[in-house]
């Protein structure tokens, strides 16, 4: 099958899935079309992410989704609605693999790390640790920082940072929050502490250029 059968198929996959959102039944049914549509959004997706403001389908979501680059569709926000008024959507480590996902706590450290593990494989993106200090992609892939909380065992609490393929840094700041540029790594709140760098890879089926929309 050529290339663009397979863009092709992805897309007609995905709207199948948007055309089925207003038959779930609760949350968690949800929750289950959405990781299903985040499996196939991820093959038309980059591995060179830039900046914007306003990414196209990231008007809801948080900093993991957002370092990730998984979106989020208005109609999955919209249905989730009609269960909890504020919103009943998980955007949190664990959200593919973990049965709950509508509301997930990783209590610790090592949680954090096998939700995000989990995640990656239940995706099929290809993760690689990378040195703290000075990391870079070797293999064609984009570099994304995790830190925890320092209260996480009460608060749950997380946060990503994304290195954009220009090399600028970029996150956003809490659930359906702003998105901002950062100057450097040590403008992260003091509340969090840097335990891990990784190279993304995902398993595009073709990749976009730095500048195209």
């Amino acid at each position: 099958m050529n290339v663009d059968r397979k863009v092709l198929n992805v897309y007609k996959s995905i709207l199948d899935i948007l055309q089925s959102v207003n038959k779930v039944k609760s949350a968690e049914e949800l929750m289950e079309l959405y990781v299903e549509y985040l499996k196939l959004q991820v093959q038309i997706s980059t591995n060179k992410p830039f900046f914007q403001m306003i990414p196209e389908g990231s008007r809801y979501g948080n900093c993991y989704t957002y370092a990730l680059d998984l979106k989020c569709p208005d109609v999955f926000w919209i249905k989730s609605k009609e269960f909890d008024w504020y919103g009943s959507m998980g955007f949190d480590p664990g959200i593919v693999t973990n049965k709950k996902r509508v509301c997930i706590r990783n209590l610790s450290e090592k949680m954090l790390f096998d939700s995000f593990y989990q995640d990656c494989e239940g995706l099929n993106l290809e993760v690689f640790d990378r040195d703290l200090l000075c990391p870079a992609p070797k293999c064609n892939g984009f570099i994304i920082y995790m830190y925890k909380s320092i209260y996480i065992k009460d608060d749950y609490d997380f946060h990503f940072v994304r290195v954009n393929a220009d090399g600028t840094l970029s996150h956003r700041i809490g659930f359906n929050g702003i998105i901002s540029p950062l100057s450097c790594l040590s403008d992260v709140r003091k509340m969090y502490k840097l335990i891990g760098a990784f190279e993304i890879v995902k398993p595009v089926i073709r990749e976009r250029t730095l500048y195209e929309k």
